[in-house]
């Protein structure tokens, strides 16, 4: 499926080609919004944005058969539309692009191939991608800077990767009044989420402020005790329910195992942009996003105890928890939004600035 939006920018530039996988493309972001207030941008990731900067398109792609894996292993390619410039979100996506509608050139970003595999299956697949990738990319983005020297290792020196600040939808995540609730909230499922720390920090919550409430998803075991409706195990939510939960709180927390990818780093820019503090965990390229300190508090992996007391600090000092969560809004509306990050896709792709 294609469909064509106006461009801000003047003719004879570029045709942009955003490849979006089936199960989570623009169809279906479109159909969900109907009513202009259901999900954050037009598209998924306000990739929409980029029409400032060329005529632009999407397509959506299905998973790759086993025969189109093996040609892109094997070097077969196909033919590059001439004048196309396609950007894929991720690796997989990158690779179903390469298999199925490359452009002239073609850039994508590196999300998971720079984090150890738990299996013989996935460093297989890690391997086979890196390859392909190598092979027929113009460029690279990464989401955290702690990313681009191991990009530059697995990938080789001839792509050029570059560091893409991710930003959020601070026109859906608005700035919200401050509430004096003490909830706790946390949202997210990648597979470096540490939900079991998150937990025993809720646990050391509630036993010193019985009054806390603690939310959160994720599998691991939620603490027994505490107040009536002390902890809440929530599952799948809307971007409206997440977007609610983050105004009825004090604090987001966000607990990661170790990672390069700065896991955790949406649900932290949708809390700032919220206007809400962020404790977190310290991973290499974290900092990018969530200032120590200035916008939140940072602690190390594993560290539930630190990760309790962080949260107490603000629900016992709103003044501060309010002050944190305005530093972390104007953050956000200045440089961490999709406006700042199409643009600085337009750079990567070399299609400069939006015109006047």
């Amino acid at each position: 499926m294609k469909r064509n939006i106006a461009s801000g920018r003047v003719e004879g530039m570029d045709k942009l080609r955003l490849v979006y996988p089936v199960e989570a493309g623009p169809s279906r972001w479109e159909k969900e919004n109907r009513d202009g207030v259901r999900v954050p941008s037009r598209w998924p990731y306000g990739l929409d944005g980029l029409a400032a900067f060329g005529k632009l398109d999407y397509v959506e792609l299905g998973r790759l058969t086993v025969p189109e894996r093996l040609s892109l292993y094997s070097k077969v390619r196909r033919r590059r539309s001439h004048g196309t410039v396609t950007l894929s979100w991720d690796e997989g996506v990158g690779q179903r692009t390469l298999a199925r509608c490359p452009g002239e050139r073609n850039y994508c970003g590196v999300i998971w191939a720079t984090d150890e595999r738990d299996s013989i299956k996935s460093e297989v697949l890690r391997r086979v991608t890196t390859r392909t990738l190598a092979q027929s990319m113009d460029g690279l983005w990464c989401l955290s800077s702690a990313q681009v020297d191991a990009c530059r290792e697995i990938f080789g020196e001839e792509i050029p990767v570059s560091y893409l600040r991710f930003g959020v939808d601070d026109q859906f995540f608005m700035m919200r009044e401050y509430s004096d609730s003490e909830t706790l909230v946390s949202f997210g499922n990648d597979r470096d989420r540490d939900w079991e720390t998150y937990w025993l920090a809720a646990g050391i919550i509630v036993s010193s402020l019985p009054s806390a409430r603690i939310v959160g998803q994720g599998d691991s075991t939620v603490p027994r005790g505490g107040g009536r409706n002390a902890f809440l195990r929530v599952g799948r939510l809307s971007h409206v329910d997440v977007r609610r939960w983050y105004g009825e709180s004090a604090v987001v927390g966000i607990a990661t195992r170790e990672n390069l990818h700065a896991s955790g780093m949406t649900v932290a820019l949708e809390a700032m942009a919220s206007g809400r503090p962020v404790v977190m965990t310290r991973t290499p390229g974290i900092e990018d996003y969530v200032l120590d300190g200035i916008t939140g508090r940072l602690v190390d992996p594993g560290d539930y105890v630190g990760f309790a007391e962080a949260v107490l600090a603000y629900m016992r000092d709103p003044d501060l928890a309010k002050l944190h969560g305005i530093n972390g809004r104007e953050r956000v509306v200045q440089s961490f939004n999709t406006r700042a990050m199409c643009s600085s896709i337009s750079e990567i792709v070399g299609l400069g600035r939006c015109a006047p």
